[in-house]
């Protein structure tokens, strides 16, 4: 319990005080001496004095005003810590140092910072907060390239322990880059969760570039083809400026190129090829040009390239397979003189034949020689289905059917589905 006061709804009745003790003094005084000093009288006296008292305060409309700290509130301050200027920066953290400062016995309060990916909880909800500032100022930086505000919204809300006495106050300039915050305040007020925002204007640069995102083939590449690659950019900026492509922190000659920027978001296509089989990290660079911020400069993206040497020949006919067999371990797998690990089974009599989609993966490849759509058991076809179309496996026949009318996937003669 704490800010104890007494208040009155008619504080000048308490004057009514100073007539009703003189009248009872002079009334007590009047009696002689020997029986005002008595027991009975003295009692008679106080009780008198108490009730008038009790009476007149109620008159006055006495009333007693606390208040009870309620901590199970907590509240998470929730930093944008991406670049708004100096300025900006300066009266930001004033505001968080009197938040953290009022706080105080009143509720529990933490601090998230955020910026791109993962955010970082810089200091856990407490009532101490003696040391929450300073924690906040010497806490990790999160990723400052891009404002994600939606993820930061759910990780903050995912840390409180009760949601219908939680808040959080967004602190931001507003530069909304990744998701959609609108999504996730719904779904924390649903939870009783109350998302307040508090707004600091940032220092907008005159001229700024930036890159967006990268958008990569959908399909799996092939190592040693050529394939183009969009890079999204955002500017302010008009002129030329210089985009570099980096495949595993080598520079990419197919891709450097100098571009011309308009205002706006503008897509430019590079191209370039995978070689060898890796996992490669592709890094893109702009340069040059009057810039405010270097930072988002950079974008950064992975794709991995296998090689496909596994290969299940399903064959109708023993030996069916074997010439195609010999074919493909003198070529090897994309003419690199590597030989396939072909496995070859007889669709009517091998027991070892896949009965799951899980057994298909275990296969880069799949060919059928020879294989109609009557021959196959009952279910096979679905399993190749799922193979090809929901996990990327590649399926090649040799001979066998068209597609008929019962659903069969089997194409003509060497086509690929």
């Amino acid at each position: 319990m704490t800010n104890f006061r007494i208040e009155f709804l008619y504080p000048w009745l308490l004057l009514l005080l100073i007539p009703v003790f003189a009248l009872s003094f002079f009334l007590y005084f009047r009696i002689s001496k020997r029986y005002r000093r008595t027991r009975n009288r003295i009692a008679s006296m106080v009780l008198h004095f108490i009730v008038a008292t009790l009476s007149i305060l109620t008159l006055a409309g006495i009333n007693f005003k606390y208040e009870i700290p309620n901590l199970e509130t907590e509240v998470i301050l929730l930093v944008d810590a991406t670049y708004s200027g100096e300025t900006v920066e300066e009266q930001r953290n004033d505001f968080i140092q009197d938040a953290i400062r009022e706080s105080k016995g009143v509720a529990q309060i933490g601090v998230v910072t955020f910026g791109y990916g993962d955010p970082v909880y810089a200091v856990p909800l407490t009532t101490d907060t003696s040391n929450v500032y300073i924690d906040y100022l010497n806490s990790e930086d999160p990723d400052t390239s891009a404002t994600d505000f939606e993820g930061a919204l759910a990780y903050a809300g995912s840390l409180f322990k009760n949601p219908e006495a939680a808040k959080i106050v967004l602190i931001s300039d507003g530069m909304e880059t990744d998701g959609k915050s609108s999504v996730i305040i719904r779904e924390l007020a649903a939870k009783g969760i109350e998302v307040n925002t508090v707004y600091f204007p940032s220092e907008k640069p005159e001229q700024e570039i930036q890159i967006e995102g990268i958008v990569t083939p959908d399909y799996n590449v092939t190592y040693g083809d050529r394939f183009k690659m969009t890079v999204s950019v955002r500017s302010s900026y008009e002129g030329e400026v210089k985009i570099e492509l980096f495949d595993n922190g080598s520079p990419v000659s197919l891709a450097n190129e100098i571009v011309p920027l308009h205002t706006g978001v503008q897509e430019i296509e590079l191209t370039h090829y995978l070689d060898p089989p890796a996992l490669h990290s592709l890094r893109v660079e702009i340069s040059g040009g009057t810039d405010f911020c270097k930072k988002n400069n950079v974008y950064q993206t992975y794709i991995n390239v296998e090689k496909f040497t596994k290969i299940l020949m399903v064959e109708r006919n023993d030996n069916e397979s074997a010439n195609l067999a010999q074919v493909l371990m003198e070529e090897g797998p994309q003419g690199d003189n590597e030989s396939f690990k072909i496995t070859t089974l007889n669709l009517l009599t091998s027991t070892e034949l896949p009965k799951s989609v899980d057994d298909l993966r275990q296969y880069d490849q799949i060919i059928l020689v020879n294989i109609a759509n009557a021959d196959m058991p009952e279910g096979f076809d679905e399993l190749l289905y799922s193979y090809v179309n929901d996990y990327g496996g590649g399926l090649f026949t040799v001979g066998g059917n068209q597609r008929d009318d019962n659903g069969s996937i089997i194409t003509n003669n060497g086509e690929v589905v």
